[in-house]
């Protein structure tokens, strides 16, 4: 019993020794400044701001403390030049300036830029437009208040048998389903449809539906196809003053492309593309 209170005191001080030893260690690091290792940094400033982005104008996700020490993922280089680190807070990642921040690591630094959403830099758009609702070629105007969802215009003629028969007025919305520069769209909307032939007009209300996709290079320039349904609300046949008033009201035996037939009534599925420029 004697030997063991001679021996235990004198094995286990070592032991609580070697085993603090480590988190005096880092403790010593931390309040001095040295690094712990090259993926971690210490906070120089006190209330440094942590940023969901890069960017100071970012959501703020938390404080940190003179002090601190923080693990650091990669370095980061905005677009003014400014350094920024990348760092964990217990899986949450954030952005904290590098000037808050004492780190020796060699991380590579690497280029950071926001992500720019092409169409809300570029809402408003111009296109040469042929085929789809217009039945033939014209001019198409886009705009988008939001980055998904605008209005649509168009004005064109009417083209059959390679001669121009009419015009062609439509007006839409227009939804993209994504945000990158390549994307799906779904367009819907109503055309005002006007065939001449001999003395009489042709009128033609519809409702088109175009799916497509487009893409918009980072110039403005743009290019998209789409295939479009095209099925009638009203048709009617009338006649300018003049002709009217000389009795020459007779309604041609056909309408072309846009003859409504028997029933009354038609409906298409055509083809369509454009290409345009956005500003």
């Amino acid at each position: 019993m004697t030997l063991m209170k001679r021996i235990f005191p004198q094995a286990i001080f070592p032991l609580i020794l070697l085993l603090s030893l480590p988190a005096a260690v880092s403790a010593k690091d931390a309040e001095t400044g040295k690094l712990p290792d090259s993926s971690h940094a210490v906070v120089v400033k006190d209330g440094a701001i942590v940023f969901e982005n890069p960017d100071v104008l970012a959501n703020a996700l938390r404080l940190l403390y003179a002090g601190e020490v923080i693990g650091i993922r990669e370095v980061l280089l905005d677009p003014t030049e400014s350094k920024w680190a990348k760092i964990d807070m217990g899986g949450v990642v954030g952005y904290v300036k590098f000037s808050d921040i004492e780190y020796s690591g060699s991380s590579k630094v690497k280029s950071w830029r926001p992500a720019v959403i092409l169409r809300d830099e570029r809402p408003l758009s111009f296109s040469l437009k042929a085929g789809a609702d217009m039945f033939g070629g014209g001019m198409g105007i886009h705009y988008l208040p939001f980055s998904r969802l605008g209005a649509t215009f168009s004005v064109g003629s009417i083209i059959d048998d390679g001669k121009m028969k009419g015009t062609s007025l439509a007006l839409g919305v227009i939804s993209y389903l994504a945000l990158e520069n390549f994307s799906p769209f779904v367009e819907t909307g109503f055309t005002r449809l006007s065939y001449h032939e001999s003395y009489s007009i042709l009128r033609v209300d519809a409702f088109y539906l175009s799916a497509g996709v487009e893409y918009i290079f980072s110039s403005g320039f743009f290019v998209n196809v789409m295939a479009t349904y095209l099925r009638s609300a009203d048709v009617e046949v009338s006649f300018d003053y003049a002709n009217a008033k000389s009795g020459r009201t007779e309604v041609p035996a056909n309408f072309g492309v846009l003859d409504p037939g028997d029933d009354n009534t038609f409906q298409f599925l055509l083809p369509g593309f454009s290409l345009g420029y956005a500003f």
